[in-house]
């Protein structure tokens, strides 16, 4: 079975505009008694990273809800 893991960067925090950077890590761990024709292979691969947003009212400043500023 092909493992992946993923890791960020710097850590799980970020604010607006800063750059993002995660670590993709494919293994394919095979045991002794396999073999190269029974091992899997991985032709291509893809990721998305959800985003969440969360602010604590007490420290952040948020605007006033139905205010639209551009």
């Amino acid at each position: 079975m092909i493992e992946v893991v993923a890791s960020m960067a710097r850590g799980p925090v970020f604010l607006a505009g800063e750059l993002m950077e995660c670590l993709i890590t494919f293994t394919n761990p095979m045991s002794h008694l396999s073999t190269s024709a029974s091992s899997e292979m991985l032709a291509w691969a893809s990721a998305q990273i959800h985003c969440q947003f969360h602010a604590s009212e007490g420290r952040v400043a948020l605007p006033a809800r139905g205010n639209k500023q551009d």
